[in-house]
């Protein structure tokens, strides 16, 4: 079992036309989106990003799904892809995923797919299932994401709308700007209570707990803000998920310390070097790339036991 570089992969698709379609989701998949796109970009390939529910004609294309934890019982997204076009693609690629179950669909993929794994956990569920598709190993490609290049290349979005060459832009712009405005009256009203009024809390300390079906049941500190959520504009347009990207990463950047069981906040948190205090959600997913991926290459994250 030897993990692959994400490079090294990708610089076979190079100069080809690739339909990409990110995995849907909130800031945390907008970054593993920007990554990918960064990616896309370094390897020179021609992406053309889509919506499978208005485009399916793809028979004879290279087709990629975006990296994520999708392909798990409890979302659809991922597993209803596969199924549509494993058998008319000629290439299908889902790029670094956490896997649980669906063994039926796996067995049923030939050798034209390439199933990517982020963690030794899944590789093995994979592996076993008996599939007939190619089963690699890599790193959450949110790793591979460029902070500096992040900041030059994200729009404003006000920006978006100036600078639309399309009503598919112009739309994209005006749905950040308002869910922008809400925000940041949600930020003000979750932090700056606290820090002007001196409540106790600590402003230089960010909890970021989920609250959704992955959440193990801890209690959740009372200045908890899931940035996850807060911060989600997008992931299925360029503009959207770099935007979103963005955002996710300053608001992170505004601490010192980051306790989480959000898997891409400390992630983007370890990037920014900042003290990381990570928790596991109520599966296998943040502990496995965790010791695959964060344990050796980011010694500022430190593995909670819950």
């Amino acid at each position: 079992m030897e993990r692959m570089n994400i490079h090294d992969y990708l610089s076979q698709y190079s100069g080809k036309c690739v339909y990409f379609y990110a995995n849907p989701g909130n800031a945390g998949d907008s970054a593993i989106a920007a990554a990918t796109w960064q990616l896309f970009d370094r390897h020179q390939i021609d992406v053309r990003s889509f919506d499978p529910g208005k485009h399916s004609n793809l028979t004879g294309q290279i087709v990629m799904y975006g990296g994520g934890g999708n392909l798990v019982p409890a979302y659809r997204a991922a597993s209803d892809f596969l199924r549509r076009y494993h058998d008319v693609a000629e290439k299908l690629v889902l790029l670094p995923h956490t896997i649980v179950g669906h063994r039926e669909l796996l067995r049923d993929l030939g050798p034209n797919v390439d199933i990517i794994c982020r963690e030794i956990l899944s590789y093995e569920n994979v592996i076993g299932s008996g599939t007939r598709a190619n089963v690699l190993l890599m790193d959450d490609l949110a790793i591979s994401l460029d902070i500096a290049r992040l900041r030059e290349e994200a729009l404003s979005p006000y920006r978006m709308i100036v600078d639309s060459s399309s009503r598919e832009d112009n739309r994209d712009g005006l749905k950040v700007a308002s869910r922008y405005a809400r925000g940041l009256k949600s930020r003000v009203k979750l932090y700056g209570r606290s820090v002007l009024n001196g409540d106790g809390l600590n402003p230089k300390v960010l909890n970021c707990f989920r609250m959704d079906k992955e959440a193990s049941g801890r209690a959740i500190p009372k200045d908890n803000v899931d940035v996850s959520v807060l911060l989600s504009y997008g992931t299925q347009s360029r503009r959207l998920a770099m935007f979103s990207a963005r955002e996710f990463v300053s608001f992170i950047d505004l601490f010192s310390e980051v306790r989480t069981d959000r898997l891409h906040v400390a992630i983007i948190a370890a990037l920014l070097r900042k003290q990381v205090h990570l928790y596991g959600n109520n599966y296998f997913k943040i502990r496995a790339v965790y010791e695959m991926s964060l344990r050796d290459a980011f010694p500022n994250v430190i593995w909670m036991q819950s």
